[in-house]
């Protein structure tokens, strides 16, 4: 049945007058479908019924198009109110998320308010400000928020109304909805009636095909039988003329087997050859393996020998304080550098010969030339008496010569151009010597031959390769050309020599400018910046004076953006391209430009030459490639074997020429000659010998003029080569030509060689040898057997093919053999040879079949064949078909005696009926045990000696079948069940039989296939007969298996039937596909049904006729098999009359623990295997480097006078065999360890990886079980001592299917374990751990999680998603503990198929932390401005988990801010201490303290070091921040001060009393800027402050020490210490200081104290502070003096 498609609109109706207007147009195509349709219906239509249905409903097709207009516009209505549904939603989210944002602006607003009442309060300014400007902001955001809302409650209402315009349309349309189902129910019965019209329809074409058909047959089995009775008179006549032709029958014969036998002694001889051949290879291909190793030894010596030399020099240098890369660079640049150079010295040379040789040619040939046609070169004499002009003025750039007839040359020199980087040598002049010069730089114009072939020919005899390679003009004798006075002022082509080096250092430093280097993200861009498409412009197929013009696309292909300039063409390209290309200038990576290539050939001639452009990174250039039209002549085969053919036949075998060039040509196809005397030419530097007539070269080297020249012999014809075959055994000759091998090129080099070494004889280069053919007479009166066909010459076209004929008719038997070869009128195009063989018998009567091959046959059946019998005589002969005797009452020809015609054939019937005899009567002719046969016949023909022999073979087989067991008892068979029982069936036959069970009763079934099939040659089968009885009584039957011959092979079987006491609810349980580690269960029923003894109103309980089961309870017992996956409950149970017992079956698969521990021996015999190989490799290289150690040990030996050899070698000696013994015994000790699957432990990673391995790549399985339940009467006790009589014949079967497959979902986090603990967990903190699972199967799963405690610790944090196949997802989950104890509790992971349970535990405890140092300060000392200390604090774990910490700065947190709004401590009096530790910080802004690392984990009982890093940017002495260490983000433990001091210079005081506050200003301090340009040091001020006591002795002495310091720092490595002087010190002495020492030096990174002692003189007052000053200078970087002002107080108390 087929819907109505329903397509989506393709427009939005806006209103409904617009649908109305489209409604009339949008289907007119539909109607006119339908009326084409009907109409075709009803011209074909016969069925009363649906063309009664077609007039009685004319209207149809038209309301289909309304149909299914009015549903796409219901589908219309449907979408445009889920977009104004989808509209309205977005705008009130919009609505509701304004009026959000509007309640959180004025919250935020009334803060800032009450913010500015408070700095009001407190007199802060620049708060006050900040908030009533932040005020502001906020008071504007709410108004545009305003803004907003009333702007999107429009935009809503718009939307609600035009929702409810499309429901008030949609609800237009409601009963025409219902009218639409209704009619689209009409549209598709329409269409089954249409369908079942149809069918009808093709029904009657098919029976009229039909009878078309046999009509057809009919009349071929008319021709048929025609045709056989015309054959018949045929082969009649074909007798009468192989009679006549019997005589020449013999002699043919034994030519045949004389040909065979050579062959097949030639075949053998050949095969023989290649078998010592490859024996010979396989020998080399060892021993060259052998070298090759060999080699490889040595060269990694050499590479290891040079190593080490340059490890030495290495050393060396090094130790020499130079730069050994350096040096290596140099040397190995040096060694390049002569290794090029060698290079390019021998391809200069080559290119001198090759040059110098390519002259002579030319000379030679232009000779030649001057010869045959003199008229081309004008006589000096003539022309010296012409009149000759006055000659112009030549330019300046051009260059004056004379040529040979003394005529003035005016050259153009070439002007300079940017070449690419091989071309930096400078061309001056390009005259006609430089043409034919090398030229390296590949840019050089081809040099012309008719103006170097005057000059070459000067130095043909004297040529010297030391001279210059290509003399100048001033090695010739001319006329100097006399400068006028006019042009005595010009300077000198070129410039003076000044000039052109000043040029060329112009031109190198543009050039040095214009390439760069490209390097992108550290990368150098090597090779062609821009490539082009195509990468070579090609014209082919050129037409003189016709303009062809290409498009080229140049892409940059360098990193990054790039230039391209045209810089040029090769010069001879010039005048025929032209190159329209505009720089398209910066081109970015991978932009493209186009060039425009005209092309105008005016010459025939193939062009090649380069388009050059300049790049930023380089030049470049492309080829350019200009080619002529071509011929390419090539032939489909070059050789033709005719095979063997009978003498008087003709046949035809075709070569196709194929021209696949643009230039046609003009061909001819002839016979080659056998024989023709030859040239030999042979040229002593190329070492080998080339002939045209020799049989190993090709076509290529036959058409070479210059190296071979053949003349064709007067009296050669075009006679075939024919080699007639005797009776006498061939003469002996070169092995050579025994063998049949051709003389190859190489053979000739082979030769050449020797017999210069041998003979020691030179040939100069072109000495020609001419070897003398003797002449061969043929005989030209016998007929040519191989010919040319027709077509022997004619033109062929371009991109064409013609067809060559060759024609074979053999006039005389025997082999034949002729060559042909296709020339062409194009010079350029090489002749080309075909070889034709063939090979001509004679044979009167001959059959097509030599072998008649029956097949296989069985015994007792009739065989038949024909055998065509044919005739080439010219007469009727008579034939007589001859049976062996043996095989006369088994075989037979018919007729026995015919005549065939001339020319004709005749067919005689072969019947073959085998009979159980046939092992007896053929004897020899029949096999027994393989049952192949083969009867040698003939047909003699009349006055013939020799018969026509020929041979039937057939296999004769059986067709016996055969069972295993003629008898089958089923036992006991319940009404309820069915038994199998398997027999075997066996084909004795070697042929396939089909066979069938037939006429079996109604209870008994046959499988497979019903019984019927095909069983195969020499097969058994294994066949299920299953017996399903119906009632309790015995059964006796027999079973019939018909084969495909019709004969009966019969099985007898019994059973007896019996009524069991209970049944079950069904007898087959089919547990879905259940993954491993899954439970599914399913459920059953026992039922007892006996409730009444009365056999006559229903069936009653009992086995066959026996007695009657008595009515009462019943009991059972399941016993489940070992080993099952399956458990059943209750497996015991008693049933009483009339009632059912309800059982659960689980099925739970696991898998085995012996797989389990097989695989883990597996996988840890690998592991060992591995590392034992491992552990081997290691040892062979040790010794591997000991032995290679010992030659360089012996070498040191020797060279030391009183070094022995003897104790090195016996060291070296003891180290090589050690690693053998400890070798030795590691294998020893692992095959001495027995692994079995026992020693595996549960717990081990190889228990764990095989059970994952086997997990993952488990195939999934199939089991079934077969449970029994036995009965018996009466009730079950639970004393064992009481059992129940049973009886097997009642026992009931449940058959139990389990499939078991592979697990969708796995763990694979945690080694696989569904255990997942969490350890220890602070109480109150948050542990996350995740869960990955694996979709390991090969389809898409969804996956699901089950509930867990809500008021537990666990929880988990993400949701799950569809797993595709092989893709993993995490699944966090949750701990916190809210008490100190262990937790659990399971997560189960559902999918589609399968649960997957996961364990969750964990346990609640408490953290403990130890800070290091305990009393939380840390000092970093004094450093210099711009420099860094460190300094380290520890922390210890001495809690039972892994605490994480945080270590968190002051200077970092949010609220650092809000912490320095508070008074500092100088000003503050209330003595509370500070709420930060934050100080004096970096006026960068970078913090000026940084901990590291600033997070982490500490284990149980472990320690972490945190370094703290110390970097000022700026002088001061305040510098100090708080270090504080939070664990688990939340609980703070310890609080670490952090100071340090900074100073712009090395030396430092410390010590004294503080003059300043720790409070830094923002301002710079102006005083230090440009201190160190002063000319006099400023001077600062330190003050020491000593407290005196009043004893009975007089006034107590004080000491203070002022610290002197001096730090370590990189700007001064130099400096070593720092000095020190107090200077003006009598005052202070005078007044009771005394100060030691007075003068001293400190070292870098140290300090050292001036003690300074106040002893109160006796007159001094104590009532009056004493104060007074000394001067320090320090002397570091720079010198610093300090005042250091001493003040003395003596205090009473």
């Amino acid at each position: 049945m087929e819907s109505v498609e329903r397509i989506a609109p393709m427009r939005n109706f806006e209103d409904d007058s617009s649908d109305e207007d489209d409604y009339g147009h949008q289907y007119d195509d539909f109607e006119d479908l339908f009326s084409i349709e009907s109409g075709s219906v009803v011209d074909d239509f016969e069925d009363k019924e649906i063309g009664k249905y077609l007039v009685m409903d004319p209207g149809f097709q038209k309301q289909v198009a309304q149909l299914i207009m009015l549903r796409r516009h219901l589908d219309s209505l449907q979408e445009k109110l889920s977009e104004k549904e989808f509209v309205v939603l977005k705008c009130r989210e919009e609505l509701n998320a304004s009026r959000t944002r509007i309640q959180a602006l004025e919250k935020e607003r009334l803060e800032v308010a009450q913010a500015i009442v408070d700095a009001e309060e407190n007199n802060k300014v620049a708060a006050f400000y900040r908030l009533v400007s932040q005020k502001e902001k906020l008071s504007r955001e709410i108004e545009n928020e305003h803004k907003i809302v009333l702007d999107t409650q429009s935009s809503l209402q718009e939307a609600e109304l035009a929702q409810s315009k499309v429901e008030i349309e949609q609800r237009h349309y409601v009963n025409l909805a219902e009218q639409v189902v209704e009619k689209e129910e009409k549209v598709t019965q329409h269409k089954q009636k249409m369908a079942k019209y149809r069918l009808s329809k093709e029904q009657r074409a098919v029976k009229v095909v039909e009878e078309r058909f046999k009509k057809a047959q009919e009349i071929l089995e008319d021709k048929v039988e025609q045709r056989r009775a015309k054959q018949e008179q045929v082969m009649k006549d074909a007798v009468l003329n192989h009679e006549k032709a019997k005589k020449f029958l013999k002699q043919s014969l034994s030519k045949v087997r004389q040909r065979e036998a050579l062959v097949q002694n030639s075949h053998q001889a050949q095969v023989d050859k290649k078998v010592q051949n490859i024996i010979s290879l396989k020998n080399n291909i060892s021993a060259n393996r052998e070298n090759l190793r060999a080699l490889q030894a040595r060269d990694a010596a050499f590479e290891k020998k040079r190593e080490n030399a340059e490890e030495v020099e290495r050393r060396k240098v090094l130790k020499e304080g130079g730069n050994p890369e350096l040096v290596l660079l140099q040397r190995k640049k040096l060694q390049e550098f002569e290794k090029e150079k060698q290079q390019f010295a021998a391809k200069q040379k080559a290119n001198k010969a090759r040059i110098v040789a390519s002259i002579l040619n030319e000379e030679e040939n232009l000779e030649k030339r001057k010869k045959q046609q003199p008229h081309l070169w004008p006589d000096r004499k003539v022309e010296s008496l012409k009149e000759v002009l006055p000659l112009n003025k030549p330019p300046i750039d051009t260059k004056i010569e004379l040529d040979d007839k003394d005529d003035v040359i005016f050259i153009e020199q070439a002007k300079y151009y940017p070449q690419t980087p091989n071309e930096d040598i400078q061309r001056e002049v390009t005259s006609v010597e430089s043409v034919s010069a090398v030229n390296f730089s590949n840019v050089m114009s081809p040099p012309k031959l008719d103006e170097t072939s005057s000059r070459i020919s000067k130095i043909e005899d004297d040529v010297n390769l030391a001279q210059p390679e290509f003399p100048g003009l001033w090695d010739k004798k001319h006329k100097p050309y006399k400068v006028g006075m006019d042009d005595a002022q010009l300077k000198p082509v070129g410039g003076t020599k000044m000039e052109r080096e000043i040029l060329q250092q112009t031109l190198d430093k543009h050039r040095d400018g214009i390439i760069i280097t490209q390097v992108a993200a550290g990368r150098e861009f090597k090779g062609q910046p821009f490539s082009s498409k195509p990468d070579v412009i090609h014209f082919k197929d050129l037409n003189v004076g016709k303009t062809y013009k290409k498009k080229i696309i140049i892409t940059n292909v360098s990193y990054t953006i790039n230039f391209l300039k045209l810089t040029g063409l090769s010069e001879h390209l010039k005048d025929f391209i032209k190159i329209d290309f505009t720089p398209p200038g910066q081109m970015s990576a991978g932009m493209s430009c186009d060039m425009f290539v005209t092309f105008k050939p005016m010459i025939n001639e193939d062009l090649k030459g380069e388009v050059f452009f300049l790049a930023q990174t380089g030049p470049f250039s492309i080829p350019l490639v200009c080619s002529v039209k071509k011929c390419e002549l090539s032939v489909d085969v070059d050789s033709i074997d005719f095979g063997t053919q009978v003498v008087g036949e003709t046949l035809h075998r075709s070569v196709t020429l194929i021209n696949k060039g643009a230039q046609g040509t003009r061909f001819e196809f002839l016979k080659v000659p056998d024989k023709a005397p030859t040239t030999y030419t042979m040229e002593t530097s190329l070492g080998r010998l080339t002939t045209a007539a020799s049989t190993g070269l090709t076509a290529n080297d036959v058409s070479e003029p210059p190296k071979t020249t053949t003349t064709a012999h007067p009296d050669a014809t075009s006679q075939s080569k024919r080699t007639i075959r005797t009776e006498e055994p061939p003469e002996t000759t070169d092995t050579s030509q025994a063998e049949g091998l051709d003389v190859t090129e190489e053979d000739y080099d082979a030769v050449g060689e020797n017999e210069s070494r041998e003979g020691g004889l030179t040939r100069d280069e072109g000495d020609e040898i001419t070897f003398e053919t003797p002449t061969v007479d043929y005989d030209t009166t016998g007929p040519d057997e191989l010919k040319v066909g027709q077509v022997m010459s004619g033109e062929i076209d371009p991109f064409s093919s013609v067809r060559l004929d060759i024609v074979f008719a053999p006039c005389v038997p025997g082999d034949i053999q002729a060559n042909f070869r296709i020339t062409f009128a194009n010079q350029e195009s090489d002749p080309i040879d075909i070889k034709a063989s063939a090979v001509a018998i004679d044979v009167p009567v001959w059959l097509d079949r030599k072998n008649i091959d029956l097949k296989i046959c069985m015994y007792d059946r009739l065989y038949q064949d024909q055998i065509l019998v044919h005739n080439r005589a010219s007469t009727a002969l008579r034939l007589n078909f001859e049976v062996p005797k043996e095989l006369r009452n088994h075989m037979e020809l018919l007729p026995k005696t015919g005549y065939i015609q001339a020319r004709s054939t005749f067919t005689a019937q072969l019947k073959f009926l085998p009979q159980r005899s046939l092992c007896e009567d053929a004897g020899g002719l029949f096999e027994p045990g393989s049952g192949i046969l083969e009867c040698p016949m003939v047909i003699r023909v009349a006055d013939q000696t020799r018969p026509v022999p020929f041979v039937v073979n057939a296999v004769v087989t059986s067709s016996d079948l055969e069972f295993d067991q003629s008898e089958v008892d089923f036992g006991f068979c319940g009404i309820n069940e069915s038994i199998v029982s398997s027999i075997k069936l066996t084909n004795r036959s070697i042929l396939p039989q089909k066979f069938g069970f037939v006429s079996i009763p109604d209870f008994v079934d046959v499988q497979p296939n019903d019984g019927f099939g095909t069983i195969l040659p020499q097969e058994t089968m294994d066949l299920d007969v299953v017996v399903s009885v119906k009632r309790a009584r015995e059964y006796n039957f027999t079973l019939l298996c018909r084969s495909g011959i019709n004969r009966d092979f019969p099985v007898h079987c019994t059973a007896v039937g019996v009524h069991p006491p209970l049944e079950l609810s069904q007898q087959v349980i089919y547990f879905p596909a259940t993954a491993l580690d899954d439970v599914t269960t399913a459920f059953v029923h026992v039922i007892n049904n006996h409730t009444s003894a009365n056999e006559f109103t229903h069936p009653v309980p009992r086995i066959g006729k026996g007695d009657i089961v008595p009515v009462g309870a019943t009991s059972f017992e399941f016993m489940v098999p070992e080993g099952a996956p399956v458990s059943i409950t209750p497996a015991v149970g008693t049933v009483n009359p009339g009632e059912k017992c309800h059982v659960t079956l689980e099925f739970s698969p696991k898998l085995l623990d012996d797989d389990i521990r097989k695989e883990a021996c597996s996988i840890i015999k690998r592991e060992k295997e591995e590392k034992q190989r491992v552990e081997q490799e290691k040892l062979r290289r040790e010794a591997e480097e000991q032995t290679q150690t010992k030659p360089q040990e012996e070498e040191k030996n020797t060279k030391g006078k009183k070094t022995p050899k003897t104790p090195a070698k016996s060291k070296a000696s003891e180290s090589s065999s050690k690693p053998r013994r400890n070798s030795a015994k590691f294998v020893e000790k692992v095959d001495d360890v027995t692994l079995t699957a026992d020693m595996i432990d549960e717990k081990s990673p190889a228990y764990k990886s095989a059970r994952a391995s086997i997990m993952r790549s488990y195939p999934g399985s199939f089991q079934s079980f077969t449970i029994p339940c036995y009965v018996a009467p009466g009730r079950c006790s639970e004393n064992a001592d009481t059992a129940l009589s049973y009886d097997k014949a009642n026992t009931l079967f449940l058959e139990v299917h389990c499939p078991v497959e592979k697990p969708p979902v796995v763990v694979i986090s945690n080694h696989g374990h569904n255990l997942t603990d969490f350890g220890q967990v602070s109480i109150g903190q948050n542990d996350v751990k995740p869960i990955s699972v694996q979709n390991i199967s090969d389809h898409p799963v969804e996956l699901k999680l089950s509930l867990l405690d809500t008021s537990g610790p666990f929880q988990v944090l993400n949701a799950l998603r569809a797993l595709r196949p092989d893709e993993t997802h995490t699944v966090l989950v949750a701990f916190t503990p809210n008490a100190g104890k262990v937790f659990y509790e399971v997560l189960k992971i559902t999918c589609s198929n399968a649960t997957l349970d996961v364990c969750l535990t964990g346990r609640g405890v408490s953290p403990v932390i130890k800070l290091d140092p305990e009393d939380s300060k840390l000092d970093l000392g004094h450093v210099l401005k711009g420099e860094s200390s460190e300094a380290t604090f520890t922390l210890e774990n001495l809690s039972s988990l892994a605490v994480k910490y945080n270590v968190n700065l002051d200077s970092n947190s949010l609220l650092r801010h809000k912490l320095l709004q508070q008074a500092p401590e100088f000003v503050r009096r209330d003595g509370e201490p500070r709420r930060t530790l934050m100080g004096t910080q970096n006026n960068s802004g970078l913090c000026v303290f940084d901990c590291v690392p600033c997070q982490g984990e500490v284990k149980p009982g472990d320690k972490h070091v945190i370094t703290v890093t110390f970097k000022p940017d700026h002088q001061s002495r305040h510098f100090s921040d708080g270090a504080r260490v939070v664990l688990f983000n939340t609980k703070e433990a310890h609080v670490v001060h952090l100071t340090g001091k900074a100073h712009d210079h090395m030396m430092y005081l410390d010590g004294y009393d503080p003059l300043d506050v720790s409070v830094e200003s923002l301002a710079a301090d102006g005083n230090n800027l440009n201190l160190e340009s002063e000319e006099e040091l400023e001077t600062q001020s330190v003050l020491m402050k000593f407290r005196s006591k009043v004893s009975e002795d007089g006034f107590v002495s004080v000491s203070r020490d002022l610290l002197v310091g001096c730090i370590r720092t990189n700007a001064f490595v130099g400096r070593k210490s720092g000095e020190w002087i107090v200077e003006n010190a009598q005052t202070a002495q005078s007044k009771g200081f005394s100060i030691e020492p007075m003068k001293s030096s400190v070292e870098v990174g140290s300090s050292k104290p001036i003690t300074f002692t106040w002893t109160p003189p006796s007159d001094h007052d104590p009532n009056v502070p004493l104060l007074t000053s000394v001067l320090l200078t320090l002397k570091g970087d720079v010198p610093m003096m300090f005042d250091v002002m001493l003040s003395g107080l003596v205090a009473f108390k």
